[in-house]
This record gives C-alpha cells, sequence and structure tokens, in this order.
C-alpha cells in the first residue's frame, strides 16, 4: 500500500516558455523557477492559450501551482498551475520534471 500523499501549494515566476513538438503536436513548456529560486521546473501548459485564442501565461508571471511528492524515485506532480494574485483565470492540470 503506497504512503498518503500529501499536496503542498508552492509559488513560483514563469523564467521561460518554449515550444516543443510531442510526436506532431506542439506543446508549450513553461520554466518554472519556485520562490526562493532553490530550485526550477519544466511544466507542461499545453497549447497556453484561452477558447478565446488569448495568450495564459507569459514570462514574468507569477504562478502558483499544486506539488504532489511522488513515489521514491518519481519525479513531482503538479497540478492546478495558475497565476497568483488577480489573475486566476488560467487553470492547467499537467505534469512536471525537476531540472537537475
Amino acid at each position: 500500500m503506497k504512503e498518503p500523499v500529501a499536496p503542498t501549494i508552492r509559488k513560483g515566476t514563469i523564467s521561460a516558455l518554449t515550444v516543443v513538438e510531442v510526436g506532431a503536436i506542439p506543446t508549450t513548456f513553461a520554466m518554472v523557477t519556485t520562490e526562493g529560486c532553490s530550485s526550477r521546473l519544466a511544466v507542461r501548459i499545453g497549447a497556453n492559450c484561452t477558447v478565446e485564442g488569448e495568450v495564459c501565461f507569459f514570462v514574468g508571471d507569477e504562478v502558483e501551482y499544486t506539488l504532489i511528492q511522488g513515489a521514491a524515485g518519481e519525479p513531482p506532480r503538479a497540478r492546478d498551475l495558475m497565476k497568483s494574485g488577480n489573475h486566476r483565470d488560467a487553470i492547467i492540470d499537467e505534469y512536471c520534471h525537476p531540472i537537475r
């Protein structure tokens, strides 16, 4: 039986955005520098636009995400990536990998 996992809310800042082709599908990744600059996460954010076609995330955006620690040897999962403060209109639920 797996140990229970306690999710935590973390904060960070988007330091870069890049588009990578996964298969034939372009996917946007955000490099998120964690609060205190202790580490960086590459977070897949998909198409990075709303249904109306507006861009959701920009470099320099302060964001919050829910971090769920993986089992031993597994990378953590980040869920509910959203802009901090008054910009909580863009919620993404994706996977992240720590950058070593």
